[in-house]
């Protein structure tokens, strides 16, 4: 069906005789141990012993749904023999991919489209339940922490640049994150807060508190329920410094600009910014991932909107 012709990364075909595929084409080394770390270079024991043989790389033909999709995420089980990467995406992306796929018999060149342009945060949907459970506690709450969470609750998640609540969500998961960790790893926590950060809550949230939970900074001893309003606190505290008391001006496009410098010498800098908002930035956008350090510094050519999942990015102020 598909030979090793030549070494790239993973592909997707159509036959034309109407089989279907997906391959893994690169060359994935077969050695001791993952890599990760650098080894001992003074013997042969971590060499590369050879590449995985074609016949068992990751692959997938004519499954039975009749479709194939990848984005970025694992493709093997784990019982697979060999070591591929631990660098997967997260499932969020590819979940909504497959559900939209799903939704039609024959899809088409305007339904692939409509996805790329697609809005729509799996992550979010999994994870905004457990923080509305904050309506519990709304007589300890302020009119405006009220006011927050109702756009919440009103939400579709979807990372509309014309919606207050993806901004209050994504400034939740930042406070949510850093309370969470911030008191163990002291400094480190600037340098390593983003590291599945985004896997890591939705697990805490669904499985329970674990170690990190209580803040070893006070004498009482913290509960998951109390550092998530905490966070939520922190996250509208944050948004009304930054953006007013309005929540109505609390805009996913409001705060999430990229400017762009055009390079033509003979006009004026000030002349040469564009502006843009992007309604699903997600961390592909490069900013610094220092807390509190908002602006997005540049972005790859044509990837302005990474669909289907919440952006990473935290935004910056734009008054």
């Amino acid at each position: 069906m598909v030979d090793n012709y030549f070494l790239v990364f993973i592909r997707k075909c159509g036959i034309g005789d109407g089989n279907i595929g997906m391959s893994a084409g690169g060359g994935i080394p077969i050695r001791e141990g993952d890599g990760i770390l650098i080894r001992d270079g003074t013997t042969d024991r971590y060499d590369w012993k050879g590449y995985v043989p074609f016949e068992q790389m990751p692959f997938s033909l004519n499954p039975e749904n009749g479709t194939v999709s990848s984005a970025n995420n694992r493709t093997v089980s784990d019982d697979y023999p060999y070591f591929i990467s631990h660098s997967f995406d997260l499932p969020y992306r590819i979940n909504r991919i497959r559900e939209m796929i799903g939704q039609k018999q024959v899809v088409g060149v305007e339904d692939f489209i409509m996805m790329l342009a697609n809005q729509h945060s799996d992550y979010a949907r999994l994870v905004t339940p457990y923080l509305l459970k904050l309506n519990d506690r709304q007589d300890e709450m302020t009119p405006l922490e009220l006011q927050a969470l109702d756009a919440l609750e009103e939400w579709n998640h979807e990372i509309n640049p014309a919606l207050p609540a993806p901004t209050i969500f994504e400034f939740f998961r930042r406070c949510f994150l850093k309370n969470l960790l911030a008191d163990e790893l002291g400094e480190l926590f600037d340098k390593m807060w983003d590291i599945s950060g985004e896997y890591y809550i939705y697990r805490i949230l669904t499985t329970g508190p674990d170690y990190w939970v209580d803040n070893i900074n006070t004498p009482e001893t913290e509960t998951l329920n109390d550092i998530v309003i905490l966070s939520f606190r922190d996250a509208v505290s944050s948004l009304e410094k930054d953006y007013g008391r309005d929540p109505s001006q609390w805009k996913w496009g409001r705060s999430q600009l990229i400017r762009i410098f055009t390079k033509f010498t003979c006009i004026d800098r000030k002349l040469q910014t564009v502006s843009a908002s992007f309604p699903n930035c997600r961390n592909r956008q490069r900013g610094s991932q220092i807390l509190g350090n908002h602006e997005i510094s540049q972005s790859p050519s044509l990837r302005g909107d990474d669909s289907h999942e919440l952006s990473c990015q935290f935004p910056s102020p734009q008054r």
